[in-house]
């Protein structure tokens, strides 16, 4: 278990030290519906990260669907990295910072 304290409304860089774990649940205690951060958490072995909310898949931000497979849009990190303004769930892994953005 992983606790920490922040302030909505911004962006928040986590490095876990060790193996990071295969399930991670993040939850926004005490928040209104129209509060948010995003948080970008350091994933440095390269492999494909879900993201669920409330049991229901999030696509990436750069992914798309083509014949029911899913495929990623290549583009500067710019295009895709979510915003404070993105709903919950919102979310891309940037290869060449190698952290996954969620917000």
């Amino acid at each position: 278990t992983f606790y920490f304290i922040v302030a909505t409304g911004l962006k928040y860089t986590v490095g876990l030290t060790s193996t990071n774990p295969q399930n991670m649940h993040i939850y926004l205690l005490n928040a209104a519906p129209n509060q948010a951060i995003v948080i970008a958490i350091i994933y440095t072995n390269p492999q494909r990260l879900d993201i669920f909310v409330d049991s229901e898949y999030i696509t990436p931000t750069n992914g798309y669907y083509e014949d029911g497979n899913l495929r990623y849009q290549r583009g500067n990190d710019d295009e895709f990295i979510p915003t404070i303004s993105d709903s919950h769930g919102t979310n891309y892994y940037s290869r060449a910072s190698k952290k996954l953005y969620i917000v």
